[in-house]
């Protein structure tokens, strides 16, 4: 059995920019997908488009104005008011 530390490295090994670890792991949660834009908004851009919820969304843009253009049309008015 590998350690946590083990599975953080092949997990850093196969994430790259293009390939962000949520892929890798196909953890579909809203918990986490709102952790990842508090710590970079512009991985909204990545965040598959049905867990692109106001809160995932309002979080990204809170930290990065620039990442509003990667919000669902439908949620952007509710975003910038």
């Amino acid at each position: 059995m590998q350690s946590r530390e083990d599975a953080k490295k092949i997990i850093s090994a196969l994430s790259s920019p293009d390939r962000p670890t949520c892929y890798i792991l196909n953890m579909e949660t809203e918990e986490f997908y709102l952790a990842k834009v508090k710590k970079d908004p512009l991985a909204l851009r990545f965040v598959p488009e049905e867990m692109k919820t106001e809160a995932v969304c309002l979080a990204a843009v809170q930290q990065d104005k620039n990442a509003i253009k990667y919000v669902p049309k439908h949620l952007k008015d509710r975003i910038l008011f």
